[in-house]
């Protein structure tokens, strides 16, 4: 079967379901353009942060949140990436420090998780930046009992 030529063609459909899965890969443009894994990853956002926001914006220790990064436009069909950084004494477990949002979406979220132990409370401030715009929103964490 593989090690000769085979004459049957494929059909439209299935071809095009073939591209599809491909395109869904991010395999298209590494053969069409020769380009490695790594430069198909999102690249820094060209578009403007319109907000940040934490749902809810005041938790306990071991409770989460949910932080959303809004654009003013949707991200380019790579997808972009929003660095992520927060200025606070407040322990967070592993807040991460990027944030990628998908192609054609214009927010992107994740979660972030008060540290239950030993936790002094306090506000911390956490700020998307891409390029030379950023913008930041509050969140409360209340202490450790």
């Amino acid at each position: 079967m593989f090690g000769k030529a085979s004459k049957r063609r494929l059909s439209a459909a299935t071809l095009f379901d073939l591209f599809a899965v491909a395109a869904t890969l991010g395999l298209v443009a590494a053969l069409q353009y020769g380009a490695s894994a790594r430069a198909l990853q999102p690249s820094i956002c060209s578009n403007v942060i319109d907000s940040v926001a934490a749902s809810p914006n005041s938790i306990n220790p071991g409770q989460s949140s949910t932080i959303t990064v809004t654009l003013d436009s949707v991200a380019p069909s790579g997808g972009c990436s929003v660095n992520m950084s927060y200025s606070s004494t407040t322990p967070l477990v592993n807040p991460p420090s990027s944030l990628n949002i998908a192609g054609g979406s214009s927010s992107g979220s994740y979660q972030v998780t008060a540290q239950s132990n030993n936790n002094p409370g306090g506000d911390v401030t956490i700020t998307a930046t891409d390029n030379s715009n950023s913008q930041q929103t509050t969140l409360k964490v209340a202490a450790s009992p």
